[in-house]
This record gives C-alpha cells, structure tokens and sequence, in this order.
C-alpha cells in the first residue's frame, strides 16, 4: 500500500431486530401532524400580526415626509411576512413540541409495561 492510499476497515453492523407496533406508528404520526399543523398556524398568524406591525411602523415614520409611502409600505408588508414566517414557525414549533413529547413519554411508558 503506497502513502496516498488509506485503508477502511467497516466494522460488521450487529443484527438487530426491529419490532413495529402499529399502534406507536400511529400515536407518532398523530404527532407529526400536530405538530406541523401547529407550525402552519404559527406561520399564518405570525405573517398576518408581523405585517400589520411592520406597515403601522413605516406609516408612522413617513406620515408626513412628502413623499410617496406606498412602496415604504410594500417593503415593510414584505419584512414583516419574512419575520412572521420565521417568528411563527419558530413559536408553532414550540407549540407543537409538546404533542412529540407527549407521543415519545406515552411509547416510553408502554416499553416498560409488561
């Protein structure tokens, strides 16, 4: 073997069986949709109340400087739906964590049942 060449040795993955419950499958699912509905929502209300603050901002700055406000206005509705985008999601997020978290206690409680 020359100095450029590297040698890989890949342990042999140890077999593992892997049971399924449906049931667990489907509280884990009921979650995931929990919690991206929860997301979605957070989303949708973040990028409605964001907006609103970001135009009432701008219009009371520019109320009486002479100019045209309207593209102020369209650069503020725009940040204020990136801001309500990710404040949002962010706030859905932890909103909706606690139905995982839930769902990740319940299958915990049920391994240790007998």
């Amino acid at each position: 073997m020359s100095a450029s060449e590297v040698a890989v040795v890949v342990p042999p993955a140890p077999a593992v069986l892997e049971t399924h419950d449906a049931e667990a499958d489907a509280t884990q699912l009921r979650a995931e949709a929990i919690f991206l509905r929860s997301i979605m929502w957070g989303m949708a209300i973040g990028v409605l109340a964001c907006a609103a603050i970001w135009v009432g901002l701008v219009a009371a700055a520019t109320v009486h400087n002479g100019f045209r406000s309207g593209p102020l206005l369209a650069m503020a509705a725009g940040c204020g739906v990136f801001a309500g985008l990710f404040l949002g999601g962010a706030a859905g997020a932890m909103i909706g964590s606690r139905a995982l978290e839930h769902a990740e206690i319940e299958e915990a409680h049920a391994a240790h049942r007998p």
